[in-house]
């Protein structure tokens, strides 16, 4: 599985294929536009699942890890 680290200031998309991984801490709007994600958040004992037209807010300054279920994409 690749693992890529998403640093940068403005929004963007991101397709991912399945099983593939994103990796980020910093406060984040996710807004699924395809498919379904796995969504996991540092500090957080629940793992969730989110799929097309769901949004979500993450906590701020947690490490939060979100892997496709299949293709998938989103924006953030």
């Amino acid at each position: 599985m690749k693992t890529d680290q998403l640093n940068k200031q403005e929004s963007k998309a991101v397709c991912l294929e399945a099983n593939q991984i994103v990796s980020f801490k910093r406060p984040q709007n996710l807004f699924i536009t395809s498919g379904k994600v796995w969504v996991t958040i540092a500090g957080d004992s629940q793992d969730y699942i989110y799929t097309e037209g769901q949004s979500v807010k993450l906590p701020r300054d947690k490490h939060t890890v979100v892997q496709a279920l299949g293709k998938a994409s989103f924006w953030f």
